[in-house]
């Protein structure tokens, strides 16, 4: 089946996760609750460096611990006249 590309310009110094289901998924609790608590984590912690964001999303257990857990983070380079190469970092369990 075809898959549809999307495509979204992010700012500059914006932080981008990924992660797997394992990281929000609980069998007693919806699957928005669990994307809603990480949401709340994540922009509580914004301003970490790459590892420790990644970090304490994994540690922060909004899972039921059964399934593995993947954490991938980019950060854009800050707007402005200088284009970097984005940073990346990932965690896994």
């Amino acid at each position: 089946m075809p898959r549809p590309d999307h495509k979204r310009p992010l700012p500059g110094n914006a932080t981008l996760v990924l992660f797997t289901d394992g990281l929000v998924e609980h069998p007693h609790r919806p699957l928005d609750a669990g994307l809603t608590a990480l949401a709340q984590v994540a922009a509580a912690h914004a301003a970490l460096p790459l590892a420790d964001l990644c970090r304490t999303l994994a540690d922060a257990h909004l899972g039921d611990g059964h399934d593995d857990i993947a954490v991938l983070a980019l950060r854009t380079p800050p707007a402005g006249p200088t284009h970097g190469t984005p940073t990346t970092h990932s965690q896994a369990r």
